[in-house]
């Protein structure tokens, strides 16, 4: 019985430590890119493909500091997209956070993002807009939340496709597992189970 209560102990511990997972969470600063392609696929861990964008660093956008931005006016795109890039085929973004920056435009023009939804094979306009911002002007995001029924594989940013806009400090997080130092409720319920029956065990042993 004590063997029985040993092993029983230890592994609610080590399905209570097993358990402490959360979603993996990329940040993208842009600090000191020369190539993005391999900024990006870097910094990710896997593939990404981007197309129409590239790295700036210009006075009075963001601050001054690095950040990308569509080319020539262009509608940029981030494909994560799992298929020949080494991503589980589950993949998908969860949420995403960015700074949003017009670089040339005159006022009344729209900074958009839309996203990708792998599950129904069709891009969602205007996922987030910042309407009538005029050239120079930039801000914060917040974090954008994608609902469980999206598969969210990418990102596509863009105004009216005259002028250039761009992101900075993008944050991608994605339902990747990793080890989380807080646990959930579910997980603290086990261990202190776990916990409880070696200290019953202790006390037994040392009557």
């Amino acid at each position: 019985m004590k063997k029985f209560m040993i092993c029983f102990s230890a592994l609610v511990l080590i399905l209570g430590f097993g358990g402490m997972a959360s979603a993996t969470s990329t940040t993208f600063d842009f600090t000191g890119v020369s190539n993005l392609n391999t900024y990006m696929d870097t910094t990710f861990g896997s593939n990404v493909d981007v197309s129409n964008l590239e790295s700036r660093t210009q006075s009075g956008i963001f601050g001054g500091s690095a950040a990308i931005r569509t080319d020539n006016g262009a509608t940029g795109s981030l494909d994560f997209d799992p298929s020949g890039s080494g991503l589980p085929s589950t993949f998908k973004i969860l949420s995403v956070s960015f700074t949003w920056g017009v670089y040339d435009s005159t006022t009344g023009y729209d900074f958009v993002l839309d996203v990708y939804n792998d599950a129904t094979g069709h891009w969602v306009d205007n996922y987030f807009t910042k309407s009538d911002v005029s050239d120079g002007a930039y801000g914060d995001s917040g974090t954008l939340t994608f609902a469980g029924t999206m598969e969210v594989t990418q990102l596509r940013i863009h105004d009216d496709g005259e002028h250039d806009v761009g992101i900075d400090n993008l944050v991608i997080n994605d339902n990747r597992t990793t080890v989380s130092p807080v646990p959930e409720p579910g997980t603290m319920l086990l261990l202190g189970f776990g916990l409880l029956g070696l200290a019953s065990i202790r006390r037994k042993f040392t009557k």
